[in-house]
């Protein structure tokens, strides 16, 4: 039964018989529950318990900051599929740590990298979107978009990449 009244919150949906699930649902639920346990043990083993990679102390160079997002932005993912609720908290957690660890190697700057070019930008960049679709209400998430666009759009006065007048990005 379907109700939706004017001023009731969203519909709801009441089961009013029991049936046997159809064996594909039956597998994707061990899927994930596989998936999930998978996930637990990868973060066990390559981060530490503050979301920061086991990793060298100090980085040898200016290349490679896109990888470890890559490594860890499908944790992100899995959870909006159907993953454990316990993903979306690791995610953003780790999230934090490689950009904590990153800005300690000079690489990340106010969050964002400060080298490369826009396919490693984009490639390291789809953990945030990530985020973004775990949590489309959190506010550390919209800030850090309008942040980000902020760059783009000559808002940012420490991000001169905008020329306003002549509508164009700059090539520095």
């Amino acid at each position: 039964m379907i109700s939706s009244h004017r001023h009731e919150l969203p519909a709801y949906v009441r089961a009013s018989e029991r049936v046997v699930p159809p064996q594909w649902a039956l597998q994707e639920q061990t899927l994930f529950e596989t998936l999930n346990k998978a996930a637990k043990e990868f973060v066990e083993r390559y981060t530490h318990p503050d979301g920061t990679l086991i990793w060298f102390e100090h980085w040898p160079g200016m290349d490679g900051s896109d990888d470890p997002y890559e490594g860890f932005m499908n944790l992100a993912l899995l959870y909006v599929i159907g993953g454990s609720s316990e993903l979306h908290e690791i995610s953003r957690k780790i999230w934090d740590g490689i950009t904590w660890q990153w800005t300690e190697y000079g690489q990340i700057h106010r969050e964002f990298d400060g080298y490369y070019d826009w396919m490693h930008h984009g490639e390291g960049y789809l953990y945030l979107y990530f985020l973004g679709l775990a949590g489309p209400s959190t506010l550390k998430d919209r800030h850090r978009a309008m942040k980000f666009a902020g760059m783009y759009t000559g808002d940012d006065p420490e991000a001169l990449n905008y020329d306003k007048e002549l509508k164009l990005i700059r090539s520095h």
